[in-house]
């Protein structure tokens, strides 16, 4: 199936404001799976092949190695009981699994807003979005 605006499951024929880059436009409704999910129930979005330690931000080091040997265990903690684990970098920053950064590796949280099969997004429209979920954001790009 590809999109015909407006059929169900596809873009508004707006969306093409929210594109950084516009020949990506026809790519999006021609794909099958080319909507946006809002999930509010607390999850971990994972870039999947894209997966990467993520940084300190303090100093930008990569994360410790506690990280990824506890991966399986803390995502569970965190998917069963909401426990966010900390992490110290060995520049002695120390913060939630949450508040250290990479492009390519998990988020955890809620509110989350997913575009699948979408290109890159305006810096505009992303400041917005960010200010509307409030509290930490963090973009995650999935390989499949």
């Amino acid at each position: 199936m590809s999109c015909g605006s407006p059929a169900p499951g596809c873009p508004a024929p707006a969306f093409r404001t929210l594109l950084a880059d516009l020949s990506w436009a026809d790519h999006v409704t021609a794909t099958a799976n080319s909507g946006v999910d809002i999930s509010t129930v607390r999850d971990g979005y994972h870039p999947v092949e894209n997966d990467e330690t993520p940084t300190c931000p303090s100093c930008g080091m990569r994360g410790p190695e506690e990280y990824e040997d506890t991966y399986g265990e803390w995502v569970r903690a965190w998917m069963d009981e909401a426990i966010e684990p900390v992490f110290t970098c060995l520049c002695g920053w120390s913060g939630p699994v949450g508040d250290w950064t990479g492009e390519y590796s998990i988020a955890i949280g809620t509110p989350a807003v997913t575009f699948h099969n979408w290109p890159e997004l305006t810096q505009p429209f992303l400041t917005e979005l960010r200010g509307m979920l409030g509290g930490r954001t963090m973009i995650v790009r999935a390989h499949l």
